[in-house]
């Protein structure tokens, strides 16, 4: 969303939660869909959570999260897709853990700490931007300045500054109160916000003890690469 106002100078704030697919649409583990949107201006833009063809795009930006909070943050978005409200947190996450992903709903995705590996690799090869969303949290603006450098984009102080104003919690979750958002359009928006809580560590507050400790246990090695763990 903030790299769209970047990349398309969005000063009248055309581009919102609603129509970011117009901007960036989403493909995700559908690589030959990048055909579709030949009319794009570039830099074309595209979000796609499992690539199957990695090493064809001429950059990549891979956004990581602390595992707690990516569990949590998952959970409560298949809960809210399925309806199935009496799901117990444990069981997903051991689903996860030992199958890497909710197979039933995106049989695509990969474990954490394998997709953290392969574009760790990759970053050797390749051009690859990793980026934090808990630096992406506590300083939008360097980060996007970050980001803008390594896509080479020519950005003015005052654009950075609107795409970090609008990549605030508040900001973002008026605006889905307002226009609604993408992923979760007519009744999936009526049950729930797409933007639910953006911090970085509730899921202190959201998962017991013994299963922090499972996640912890599982991903050490990726989480202490990253500067996770306390």
């Amino acid at each position: 969303y903030m790299l769209s106002i970047l990349a398309r100078q969005d000063f009248d704030r055309q581009i919102n939660l609603a129509n970011i697919g117009q901007f960036a649409p989403t493909m995700h583990a559908r690589d030959r869909a990048v055909l579709d949107h030949g009319d794009l201006p570039s830099p074309r833009i595209f979000r796609n959570e499992g690539p199957v063809f990695p090493d064809l795009y001429p950059r990549t930006i891979f956004i990581v999260r602390d595992p707690r909070s990516v569990l949590v943050s998952y959970y409560h978005h298949c809960v809210h897709d399925t309806g199935d409200t009496d799901w117990p947190i444990e069981a997903f996450v051991d689903e996860v853990l030992t199958e890497g992903c909710i197979r039933r709903l995106e049989s695509f995705q990969k474990r954490w700490d394998v997709r953290l590996d392969e574009w760790f690799a990759r970053s050797n090869d390749q051009p690859v931007l990793v980026v934090r969303y808990e630096d992406l949290k506590q300083d939008r603006l360097a980060e996007l300045t970050r980001i803008a450098g390594f896509l080479e984009l020519d950005v003015s102080e005052d654009l950075l500054n609107e795409a970090v104003e609008r990549g605030s919690f508040e900001h973002m979750r008026g605006e889905e109160q307002t226009v609604g958002a993408e992923s979760y359009a007519g009744e999936k928006g009526a049950r729930g916000f797409f933007v639910r809580k953006g911090k970085v560590d509730g899921w202190r507050d959201e998962l017991p003890p013994h299963v922090i400790a499972k996640i912890e246990d599982a991903f050490r090695p990726g989480m202490t690469r990253l500067g996770s763990l306390d």
